[in-house]
């Protein structure tokens, strides 16, 4: 009961800071929608027509004229929008949905994005353009994508935090440490997310139910490979600062902090009573040493044919 209370908490926190949002897309919208009715050389008299409704009418006459699409509302860390290094070919999910014929909405997802970030007002003001943007659109999304949890867990020497001393008698992650941060702050911020995108969802598209998938992420290789030298590696030097020098140990550690991060994302249907679906990707991509660099470009990052396999299975899980 206790833990339901603080789910609800959290959701309302959330459902607050969507209010916040709202008013602020909704007072942009009419010069929006002006700005655009003149790039495309529609008669000065509709910009002057839309400056002068009031913007709540304008909203329910798009959301009122707008239809079952194709189209993705994208939120979350570098799964999506991973950047990838300056030297090679990169891909992302968004890219890959995109090339499957989606319209994405993900100007609000950005690499390197915890969902402690993710849950914060000014990021939920992005997202909220998101939803602006594909109302304008009359475009009701197909679903949401939420991802997220990674950065939170190994991102700038966190995984440190999280493992035990290999000599210290009990090997592998540190219980207490994953739970405070899996299942007490990244829950919470999931929950909050979840929040933010209830009352977005109800605003912008009244009627609408447009179910949230939340993904996690596949088994990584602990290697000490970094994007280009410019970000990481996460896993790998933190495993040996702790005494852990055995591939296949490293492995298993890894393995266990991702079926950690899983099984909270698996909660979150029950805990929000929200549309929620996890999407698992685990098993997805190699892991063994002959052949997993061609599925990993990094310790955390796929490869443009890993993305792409990840993005077949996440859509076939996904029933899209």
């Amino acid at each position: 009961m206790a833990q339901d209370k603080a789910a609800g908490l959290w959701l309302e926190i959330g459902r607050a800071r969507a209010e916040h949002a709202i008013r602020q897309q909704l007072a942009l919208l009419p010069r929006f929608l002006a700005a655009r009715a003149a790039r495309r050389g529609e008669p000065r008299a509709q910009a002057q027509t839309l400056l002068g409704t009031p913007p709540e009418v304008l909203l329910k006459q798009l959301s009122a004229d707008a239809t079952a699409s194709e189209a993705l509302l994208l939120y979350g860390d570098s799964w999506l929008k991973y950047e990838g290094c300056p030297a090679h070919s990169s891909s992302n999910m968004a890219e890959e949905l995109t090339d499957r014929g989606f319209t994405v909405y993900d100007r609000a997802a950005f690499s390197g994005a915890r969902v402690l970030d993710l849950a914060k007002p000014g990021n939920i003001d992005r997202l909220a353009r998101e939803y602006r943007r594909a109302v304008a659109d009359k475009r009701v999304p197909k679903a949401f994508i939420l991802c997220g949890g990674g950065n939170d867990a190994v991102g700038n020497g966190r995984f440190y935090d999280l493992l035990n001393d290999a000599d210290s008698g009990t090997r592998g992650l540190n219980d207490a440490a994953v739970t405070q941060r899996v299942d007490g702050d990244i829950q919470a911020a999931y929950l909050s997310i979840l929040g933010s995108i209830d009352r977005l969802g109800r605003q912008f598209f009244p009627g609408h139910a447009i179910p949230v998938l939340v993904h996690g992420y596949d088994f990584p290789v602990p290697d000490s490979r970094s994007a280009c030298h410019l970000v990481g590696p996460w896993l790998g030097p933190h495993l040996t600062n702790r005494g852990y020098t055995e591939p296949k140990e490293c492995r298993q550690i890894a393995r266990a902090l991702i079926e950690r991060l899983n099984a909270m994302q698996d909660r979150l249907r029950a805990l929000s009573g929200l549309d929620v679906k996890h999407i698992s990707l685990t098993g997805t991509l190699s892991t063994q040493e002959a052949d997993y660099r061609e599925a990993w470009e990094n310790e955390l990052h796929p490869t443009p044919p890993g993305f792409g396999r990840i993005t077949d299975v996440f859509l076939q899980k996904a029933g899209l």
